[in-house]
């Protein structure tokens, strides 16, 4: 399991136990998620450069536009500088897009994803 997949279980989870009214439902979405937690923790989730890249770089937000072209170069540099492999253009927009990382599209008909990279 990638931790992209638990992080955003538990996200999900999270959401679930602040929205429900029912207690017993409220507890059950929290102990899943404590256990998604602990499963991260313990190592068991392999992290892919890609998410690396997400989780330590970048800050998602509705006002933010970060050009597509300038994110795929900062991730090549991030990858260069750890030593991975890089995936390839289309592979990290598919990866933002699968990541609820929304996209805009801007004036002249360029797109952006709602992220910065920092």
């Amino acid at each position: 399991m990638n931790t992209a997949n638990s992080r955003f279980r538990i996200n999900v989870l999270i959401q679930m136990a602040r929205t429900t009214e029912n207690l017993d439902k409220r507890e059950r979405y929290i102990a899943q998620a404590e256990e998604e937690l602990e499963e991260m923790k313990s190592g068991k989730c392999q992290s892919t450069p890609l998410e690396i890249f997400l989780y330590e770089k970048c800050e998602v937000g509705e006002d933010f536009r970060g050009d597509r072209t300038e994110i795929y170069k900062k991730y090549v540099d991030f990858c260069n500088e750890r030593k991975f492999a890089t995936s390839s253009r289309n592979s990290l927009y598919h990866f933002l897009r699968e990541n609820g990382i929304g996209e805009v599209r801007g004036n002249n008909g360029e797109r952006f994803f709602k992220l910065k990279v920092l």
